[in-house]
């Protein structure tokens, strides 16, 4: 028998193996969980950092210049705010909600809808290598798969295009919109900005899957715990696991059912045990 190292891969095990594992939930952060960027050192898996470095490649120099000064404001402000972030001052969710905001108003209104869709397109297969394997070994017990995550909705898109690929059915997307307005300005009813965005959407991945007995949900952080909590509110307490991966706060860690330093780990987790055939699920809706 394959040794199990930790308790947390144990629970993980015996979750996945579980009788309604065949009506599970995949739900992923995107932004440093399953994105890695064009370099992750600095960027962090920001991948609104990296639809900025592709405008600047695609537009006019003049334009190029603008996007350029933008984009290094971008980066010291997100230093800042980190700083903030690292005293206290500030939650993950408002400083997340910042940089989107200032995303919008000083990158996105300079550049046609046309180009950020190719941009998106560029960046949309910079996700973890060990992350798509890790999906496609559990793509049989996945009744459905979605995003919910901070970044735009252009870039999830392309994004769960690729990632169809890996599982039956396509992902689910729920990130940032924004509204075509002049100027351009995010849609607050419809994006996902807080930590309640991330809740309240877990609803409603519910409602839409109503088969859904069990949730997988992998973020890296505090606000991914929210569609744990979510999950659990609705189905009860053990229908849900979360998975730190690639973790940016303590907050996530400490809450985690499984604390993982990166998809590789989790990649070796399921390599060792056969979970490629799931379990029958008892009587529930279809």
């Amino acid at each position: 028998m394959a040794k199990i190292e930790n308790p947390g891969e144990s629970r993980l095990l015996s979750f996945l193996k579980h009788n309604h594992s065949d009506s599970m939930l995949l739900v992923c952060d995107y932004d440093g969980t399953l994105y890695r960027g064009i370099f992750p050192p600095l960027g962090r898996g920001f991948s609104a950092a990296d639809l900025g470095i592709l405008l600047c490649l695609s537009r006019s120099p003049l334009q190029a210049m603008r996007i350029a000064a933008a984009m290094t404001r971008l980066m010291f402000l997100l230093v800042r705010l980190r700083y903030r972030y690292i005293r206290g001052r500030i939650s993950m969710s408002r400083m997340d909600s910042i940089l989107v905001h200032f995303f919008v108003r000083w990158v996105m209104r300079a550049v046609p809808a046309k180009d950020l869709d190719l941009a998106a397109r560029r960046i949309s297969g910079l996700t973890y290598p060990a992350a798509r394997k890790c999906i496609q070994h559990l793509a049989p017990r996945i009744h459905a798969a979605a995003i919910v995550s901070k970044a735009f909705e252009p870039v999830l898109s392309a994004a769960s295009r690729r990632l169809s690929a890996l599982i039956s059915g396509n992902w689910t997307t729920h990130g940032v919109r924004v509204v075509a307005h002049s100027p351009l300005e995010i849609d607050r009813n419809a994006s996902v900005l807080s930590r309640r965005d991330k809740y309240d959407r877990m609803q409603q991945l519910l409602d839409r899957f109503p088969r859904v007995r069990r949730v997988l949900v992998v973020g890296d952080t505090e606000d991914d715990i929210a569609m744990a909590e979510g999950a659990r509110d609705r189905l009860g307490g053990d229908a849900a696991f979360l998975i730190a991966v690639n973790a940016k706060d303590s907050v996530i860690r400490s809450a985690a059912d499984l604390n993982l330093r990166n998809w590789r780990r989790l990649q070796r987790v399921l390599d060792r045990h056969d979970l490629k055939r799931p379990q029958k699920s008892g009587s529930g809706p279809g």
